[in-house]
């Protein structure tokens, strides 16, 4: 029995693998006709106050992470390998990338100050390029063949999650239960278990139809979103483990849901494969909400929810997958590029009522939110643009600013056509 689980995982890693050199390709691929030669990203998180894009890659041949506000570069922490996930902590003060190379590094800088505050040195080997922050702002998960906790203030290890009855040496993907104290994982037999990391237990299992690729739990600890090798992804109710709805994100057989976000705000996932279009839709409802079509096989690297869900962020690489031709991806109307388009901004499903939902949940002054009308006209749009621009940082957030911003620039571009 021990040896098929270890077969079976030896073939998950090599479908892993590849899918992840497929999504890693040659650095010198591009995904737009304006990007540099080098220009490629492989990592995008966007800050949890939603004021700041943190990009991994390579850019002009820097080879980094970039820090952006307003899609200006503000700051660059240089690597000295491929950035291969990047998180951000809780408070919005550091920042955690995954640094590839001959042994692979966590790298943690302060996101003022730019200070590199400690180097985690990882070894083993393994298929997932992951890393996740404890709520507590110091720990923080990561899989190296074993899934480890490390202190990040003391670069020292806290747990390594070990089994006498189960081959744990490949986690595939993982994510921190809301309790701050156990972390979901998969290794590469149908299952997600969850690690108590303190015990060093598995308290519980809970088995799937299909292999788990991608996971993420929502802000509120009620809920998981599961991305499988089925094209789909499922939303379980964490009280019960039951199955709230199901999403078929890409067509079953032809893709696996690499990527999973949920906003910060827990009202909207994106989710998506590596060769078809992104699906968004309510995470409370399952209610379809934006379908981000590519016109190209270009592969997706990387994507990335702003706190609002006004904004999703996304990387692809030039080619599909064995085509030798230029793959320019267009998503939609409501996009600009970044970083000399390695980087593209989308704006998701641009309303009035996108506006309304957004303007609620920052809480912004009541003025602001009675100069949108129902049915609103460039005029309209202006005004409140003016009204919006006019105010400090003590009436707004500068995450929710930014993403008002983007949805009235993407409404004004529908109502010019």
């Amino acid at each position: 029995m021990t040896q098929n689980i270890r077969k079976l995982a030896s073939f998950f890693r090599i479908l892993m693998i590849g899918g992840g050199l497929l999504l890693s390709t040659s650095y010198s691929s591009l995904a737009f006709q304006n990007q540099s030669e080098h220009d490629i990203v492989r990592a995008l998180a966007w800050s949890p106050d939603g004021s700041m894009l943190a990009v991994g890659g390579i850019i002009n041949g820097q080879v980094g992470v970039y820090l952006l506000r307003d899609h200006s570069i503000i700051a660059f922490f240089e690597t000295s390998g491929n950035v291969g996930s990047i998180a951000w902590s809780p408070d919005d003060t550091k920042i955690a990338a995954l640094v590839g190379g001959i042994s692979d590094s966590i790298q943690i800088w302060d996101a003022r100050s730019g200070e590199k505050l400690s180097t985690i040195l990882q070894q083993g080997a393994t298929s997932t390029h992951k890393i996740a922050w404890h709520p507590n702002g110091i720990d923080l998960a990561a899989a190296r063949g074993y899934l480890n906790v490390w202190n990040t203030s003391s670069g020292t290890s806290i747990k390594t999650l070990q089994s006498t009855t189960l081959d744990l040496d490949d986690v595939q993907t993982f994510a921190w239960h809301p309790n701050g104290t156990q972390l979901f994982f998969v290794v590469a037999d149908k299952a997600i278990r969850l690690w108590d990391v303190a015990t060093n237990s598995i308290v519980h299992e809970q088995k799937s139809d299909a292999f788990i690729v991608s996971l993420v739990t929502s802000p509120d600890g009620t809920k998981l979103a599961v991305g499988g090798s089925d094209g789909t992804v499922q939303v379980w109710d964490l009280a019960t483990y039951r199955t709230l709805y199901t999403v078929q994100v890409v067509p079953k057989t032809k893709d696996v849901v690499w990527y999973v976000e949920w906003s910060h705000d827990g009202k909207i996932i994106a989710a998506a494969g590596a060769r078809y279009g992104i699906t968004i839709w309510d995470a409370n409802s399952g209610k379809l909400l934006d379908t981000i079509e590519k016109q190209a096989e270009g592969l997706l690297k990387a994507m990335a929810l702003s706190r609002y869900g006004g904004r999703l962020a996304y990387s692809t690489d030039r080619y599909g997958a064995g085509s030798p031709a230029l793959a320019q991806t267009i998503f939609n109307d409501y996009t600009e590029p970044i970083l000399n388009g390695a980087v593209q901004i989308t704006v998701l499903a641009p309303s009035p009522e996108k506006l309304h939902t957004i303007i609620q949940d920052c809480g912004v002054q009541p003025n602001v939110q009675q100069s949108l009308m129902p049915h609103i006209d460039a005029n309209e749009l202006q005004a409140f643009t003016d009204e919006l621009s006019a105010l400090s940082d003590k009436d707004i957030s500068a995450g929710c600013k930014a993403d008002l911003m983007a949805v009235v620039k993407a409404l004004m571009a529908k109502v010019e056509h």
